[in-house]
């Protein structure tokens, strides 16, 4: 069956304890109510400009999470008992940021299973390596179709280079051996593209694909 991600709320940001990361994660304590996922939206820029996208009704320019701000996240996170993921998600596209690659490698070296969604056109293959080599823990790809769709509403319109990226990151999997990161479609249904999840479903094992996840298409 497909993976669910658990949805949980992003604590408040308070003073960064001492230690800092790279100490690893706090051991959680019985009966403790305990958070399990963080959730970082590093950035609201994006490469693709969809026409459902709430970020079509958003006045100004996009917003970057600071370096400052990450180290500070990730120094709370590992004091938090019980927390074992970090996720890298939101409206805008986190491959955008330039820190990313760093910050990835620093989530997953203090210890967290890190998560990430994209669109997958910035999925080269360095992206791919560091992926692989991090590892990220489950990696979400926005895919609404199982071909070249002009006009569409979602992302059809981008299969061919996402694609090719996905067919990138299950080859060096298997260059390095690695089951890591498990990658499922994000699949947002319409009536314009709902006959293309059988397609997609029949697709998924030569793009590496756990599993498909359904949402309905939400108009802003």
């Amino acid at each position: 069956p497909p993976f669910v991600p658990s949805a949980l709320s992003l604590p408040r940001v308070v003073s960064a304890p001492a230690g800092g990361p790279g100490v690893g994660p706090v051991e959680p304590t019985p009966g403790q109510d305990r958070l399990q996922k963080l959730y970082l939206e590093i950035t609201t820029d994006c490469n693709m400009d969809c026409p459902m996208c709430v970020r079509r009704q958003w006045p100004g320019a996009g917003a970057q999470m600071t370096t400052e701000t990450f180290e500070l996240a990730l120094a709370q996170a590992l004091q938090m008992p019980g927390l074992r993921t970090v996720h890298f998600g939101g409206f805008g596209e986190p491959m955008v940021h330039p820190a990313f690659p760093a910050w990835l490698e620093k989530a997953a070296q203090a210890g967290f299973q890190v998560e990430l969604i994209t669109n997958g056109l910035l999925l080269d293959e360095r992206m791919a390596q560091r992926c692989v080599r991090a590892p990220v823990e489950r990696l979400f790809v926005s895919l609404d179709s199982a071909r070249p769709m002009k006009n569409a509403l979602t992302h059809a319109d981008v299969f061919e280079p996402v694609w090719r990226n996905l067919r990138r990151l299950y080859a060096a999997k298997l260059v390095h051996r690695s089951a890591k990161p498990e990658v499922y479609a994000l699949f947002v249904a319409s009536r314009s593209n709902l006959a293309e999840l059988w397609e997609l479903k029949r697709l998924a094992p030569y793009l590496g694909l756990q599993g498909i996840l359904v949402s309905n298409l939400v108009p802003y």
